[in-house]
């Protein structure tokens, strides 16, 4: 345990520094104004709100703490998604050795909060009347909405040859949540719903941290759009904010449900 309160402590104090350094130094983030106010708005939320949650859980971050662990993991990846964008197409900057160490610890974070868990018995840890079938659904049909969205965006590519609207805002043909949403985030969102259906120990794993990433990035991209729209910046569609919305309310909700059958002795 002491080496996941190690890595999450670095990545605290260096996702601190890099999100302050966004906001407070002018000259880091080059590109539009659109997507310099965007990235500030996601700097501004990590400052905020991300760094204050990881410190608050790693205060009860201790052997034997699987809830503190498995709520960890879900903050872990927040700052993984946000941070595998910042270190691979964010423009070049004094700061990417910095984006570079918060991806790199991240993985070993969550491989190393994997690793301490005994995933096989996680699901003896959470009551017989969980409400597995609602979180379930609630998962499932986010994923699915995720990815019917995105490629929507993608579609008019393929058949007028438009760009997708966050590339002409950033004037750019490179856009990471494309790509991690898609390969990521939606597949892993239904698998987690399924295995939870399933009674499968290891969906009660990856819901817990899909459901704490879901609240996360949810509120994550409201602030983000908030921050625009103070900027003076395009925003989001309202599909789009309300599909934030629904991300980060039912994340919260349904995590503080799921928690709530959670059991600190698997015979308790």
């Amino acid at each position: 345990m002491w080496t996941v309160r190690i890595l999450t402590g670095l990545i605290i104090v260096l996702a601190a520094v890099a999100a302050a350094a966004g906001l407070f130094l002018p000259d880091l983030y080059h590109g539009t104004a659109w997507i310099v106010s965007a990235t500030r708005g996601t700097d501004l939320y990590t400052l905020a709100v991300a760094v204050p949650a990881m410190i608050v859980t790693l205060f009860f971050l201790r052997p034997g703490a699987v809830r503190a662990t498995l709520v960890m993991m879900g903050l872990t990846a927040y700052m993984l998604y946000t941070y595998i964008g910042a270190a691979m197409t964010y423009d070049f900057s004094g700061f990417f050795p910095i984006h570079v160490a918060l991806f790199s610890l991240c993985v070993f974070a969550l491989a190393a909060m994997v690793s301490s868990l005994d995933v096989a018995g996680i699901d003896r840890r959470f009551g017989a009347r969980v409400p597995r079938k609602p979180i379930a659904i609630f998962l499932i049909f986010m994923g699915v909405m995720l990815l019917f969205m995105e490629v929507g965006q993608l579609l008019p590519y393929y058949t007028t040859g438009a760009m997708p609207l966050p590339m002409q805002l950033a004037e750019s043909t490179v856009f990471y949540p494309f790509a991690l949403d898609l390969g990521m985030i939606a597949p892993l969102t239904v698998l987690s719903g399924i295995w939870l259906w399933q009674r499968r120990p290891a969906g009660y794993l990856l819901t817990s941290c899909m459901l704490i990433k879901s609240a996360t990035m949810g509120f994550a991209l409201l602030a983000t759009n908030a921050y625009n729209l103070m900027a003076g910046q395009t925003t989001d569609t309202i599909e789009w904010i309300l599909m934030y919305g629904m991300i980060g309310l039912g994340g919260l909700g349904f995590a503080i449900w799921f928690f709530r059958y959670f059991r600190s002795q698997e015979n308790a």
